[in-house]
Order: C-alpha cells, then sequence, then structure tokens
C-alpha cells in the first residue's frame, strides 16, 4: 500500500530563537559558529538553552530522579493509535480542574492521547511575554481525573507553554508528578507542551512524537505529526 503524505500534518512549532520560554527562563537561541559569508567553509550553528523549549515532550525523569528519561523510552511510547482532542477554553492564569474535563469524560475514556485546547496559543506570536508568563495550566487534581476516566492514557498534550501556570507553580509542579510518577513501578502520562493544536481541524487516526533523544535527558523539543484517515 503506497502512503500519501498528503495525510500527515504537524502539530508543533518551528523551534528559533523568538520560541517563548517559560515564564522568565532563559530563551534558546542558535548562535553561528560558521558561515560561508563571513569566509567559512560551511554553515554551522550551536545550540544554547533548555530542553524544555518549544513544542517539547517532559519525560517522568523530569520530576522524578528514578524515573526514565527520553533516551530509556520504548520507541512504542511515541506512537498512538487513538487520540482525541478536547476544547477547554481558558485566559489569563486559569487552571484546568476535574469539572472541566468532567464534561469530556466520554471522549477522553478510550484515548491514548489526549490534546487539551484552550486557545490561548492564539497569543504566542502576537504577545509572546503574555503566552510565556500569563498562561493557564493544569490545577494538582485534574491529575487525578485523567488517571481515572482515561485508562489507557499515555499522553497528555496542551496548546499552552506549559502544563503549569507561571502563577501557580506550586499547583503545576504537583500535576507533573502525578501525571510523571514518582517512582519506578508508577504510571506515567507524558506531557506534551507548547503544541500547535490549531492545525488540529479534523480527527487523527495516529498520532507521531518524534523527540530529540538526548541520552539521560528529562524532556526534549520534539515535532509531532497527526496522521488524517
Amino acid at each position: 500500500m503506497s502512503f500519501d503524505p498528503v495525510r500527515l500534518v504537524r502539530l508543533s512549532y518551528d523551534l528559533g530563537d523568538d520560541t517563548p520560554p517559560f515564564g522568565d527562563g532563559e530563551p534558546i537561541a542558535f548562535p553561528h559558529k560558521r558561515r560561508i559569508r563571513d569566509g567559512d567553509v560551511c554553515n554551522s550553528r550551536l545550540v544554547h538553552g533548555s530542553l524544555h523549549s518549544g513544542t517539547h515532550v517532559d519525560a517522568p525523569l523530569h520530576f522524578g530522579d528514578d524515573m526514565p528519561a527520553i533516551s530509556e523510552l520504548p520507541t512504542s511510547a511515541f506512537f498512538f493509535r487513538r487520540p482525541v482532542i478536547v476544547d477547554v477554553p481558558k485566559d489569563d492564569f486559569e487552571l484546568i480542574g476535574p469539572d472541566d474535563l468532567r464534561r469530556h469524560a466520554a471522549a477522553i475514556e478510550h484515548a491514548d492521547f489526549v490534546a487539551v485546547r484552550t486557545g490561548f496559543a492564539r497569543h504566542r506570536a502576537s504577545d509572546p511575554h503574555r503566552f510565556s508568563r500569563r498562561g493557564p495550566g493544569f490545577a494538582a487534581d485534574a491529575a487525578d481525573f485523567l488517571l481515572e476516566a482515561a485508562p489507557i492514557l499515555r499522553a497528555l498534550a496542551i496548546d499552552t507553554v506549559s502544563a503549569a501556570s507561571y502563577q501557580h507553580v506550586d499547583e503545576g509542579a504537583e500535576f507533573h508528578r502525578r501525571m510523571l510518577g514518582r517512582e519506578p513501578g508508577d504510571r506515567f502520562v507524558l506531557l506534551v507542551e507548547d503544541v500547535n493544536l490549531g492545525e488540529w481541524r479534523f480527527p487523527f487516526v495516529e498520532i507521531w512524537i518524534a523527540p530529540l533523544f538526548v541520552r539521560d535527558a528529562d524532556g526534549a523539543p520534539c515535532t509531532i505529526y497527526g496522521l488524517r484517515p
């Protein structure tokens, strides 16, 4: 069977010098090391900044010292066949709680990949300062609801800079801990942040996440593809 590349839709942003960081974190940068226009033999750039920049995936190691790193996860951990998207409109500093998600219980019950679209990404290009510092995020107890309501869930995506709101860091940290697992053997759900959910305009039959496999990394920038029917 031939594969039609038109069926693929990219759901991740380009990574660049203008990528908004989380809060007042250090921006990622790509300085030139060599440039042909400067007389060098080739073009070459460096990378400076956080692995949690732009569209990225959090590994369980992010909040647990003894949990798996990105490079320790099997390839199957990044492939999904039951993806759904739910709209949960939120504005500055607002938290997504169990009541926001409960109305979508039927949709997420059999999903292995859930994308939560808040709409806050509308500020990403026009007001990156607001996007970085004033975004909504998840309340800690939203994790408990998701883990119970979605028994086969393996990844959760959101269109904000982080699953944590910068103004509610403690809530966001606890949400991360509950979703990513606290110790070996715990169930964990990958968190995929700063995802371009504006491109999710129709159902997908599969989702593919391709992270940068940095050894022992607690997270990594990634490219995400949705496969149309």
